[in-house]
């Protein structure tokens, strides 16, 4: 039991992160698109690479199977953690694109093998709430991290600080659907 709630809490950390990887570009338009000069329909490519090519390459896991998870999951999050790289020092728009789809291409693959590592690993009767563990923390903190990118001062746009408000108005009514509630 003691191995199991440490594999779930890595694996909850790795879908964290991929969750926040795929999300954390679309609150940074407004500091990315003039430090590139591109408009929103290219910075629209850039946040679509990542789904293109998680699409892509998911329909092409299926051979996964054939590898143990293991090494699957830590070849596929250095793939992840590579592209992520690329995203920071990429320094131009296409390099930019090019790394989305890069980290798209592991991190599509990425979810679904956290997925089935946890049906391997955890019986069926308790599968459902392994894999709901940490669906609520990762609500709050995604919401919370995007609305503190959003709302920096840099920002050309001077409504993001609403959302900071709109965000703590979230927290509130979320807290009713939490497990400590019940």
């Amino acid at each position: 039991m003691k191995n199991e709630k440490l594999l779930l809490a890595l694996l909850a950390a790795v879908q964290f992160t991929n969750i926040l990887d795929f999300v954390i570009m679309m609150p940074l338009g407004p500091q990315l698109m003039p430090a590139l000069g591109i408009v929103p329909r290219q910075f629209g490519l850039v946040i679509s690479a990542y789904t293109f090519s998680a699409g892509a390459t998911g329909l092409a896991a299926a051979f996964l199977d054939r590898f143990n998870r293991k090494t699957a999951l830590l070849a596929l999050y250095l793939g992840f953690g590579l592209g992520t790289v690329a995203c920071a020092l990429a320094p131009t728009y296409h390099w930019l694109v090019a790394a989305r789809a890069l980290t798209g291409a592991f991190g599509g693959v990425l979810g679904s093998l956290v997925l089935a590592i946890v049906g391997d690993a955890v019986p069926e009767s308790r599968r459902g709430q392994a894999i709901g563990l940490g669906s609520p923390l990762f609500s709050e903190i995604i919401s919370g991290t995007s609305a503190a990118i959003a709302s920096q001062p840099t920002s050309p746009n001077p409504s993001c600080h609403d959302n900071i408000k709109a965000t703590e108005h979230v927290r509130s009514w979320s807290k009713s659907f939490s497990r400590s509630s019940r």
